[in-house]
């Protein structure tokens, strides 16, 4: 299995043996490159895992193909869908904004409130904790609304 985090640009992979998950990572990349479509992949996985199973040392299992240090190699485009969403320090020209950063954080903050008290309001409450939960839903919301109307300022 791969997993794709585009927030972040990580690429993961979780299969039974190390070497599928080196196997699993190249193929990936030949994916994301047009090397190789998902179709040619999934071919490509099992052709490969039966050469090893013969006795065979395959290059796809033994060791990455490419340089995942590469600046290119971790590069998913992931653009952010509500205006003013802060960006991340990845790009940021290569570095971090202290106002990305800052806003970043806020909402951040502000996100963990608001899931909180959903999580909370889905309990059977008092009612004076309840309308705690809301009053917390209400207010970071609009702390984040206001939160991306800053960064679409500045």
């Amino acid at each position: 299995s791969s997993t794709i985090n585009r927030t972040t640009g990580e690429l993961s992979a979780r299969c039974d043996l190390e070497n599928h998950n080196i196997l699993t990572l190249n193929l990936d990349h030949d994916i994301v490159t047009g090397a190789k479509t998902v179709a040619e992949a999934r071919q490509a996985f099992g052709e490969i895992v039966k050469q090893e199973m013969m006795g065979e040392r395959p290059a796809y299992t033994q060791e990455l193909q490419f340089d995942p240090l590469s600046p290119d190699a971790a590069k998913f485009s992931d653009e952010p869908v509500m205006p003013g969403s802060p960006l991340r320090a990845a790009e940021v020209e290569g570095n971090a904004s202290g106002d990305a950063m800052a806003l970043a954080a806020v909402a951040m903050i502000d996100i963990n409130e608001i899931k909180a008290a959903m999580q909370a309001k889905k309990k059977n409450l008092s009612p004076p904790v309840m309308e705690y939960a809301n009053t917390l839903h209400q207010e970071h919301g609009m702390n984040i609304s206001q939160t991306l109307q800053t960064g679409q300022q500045a």
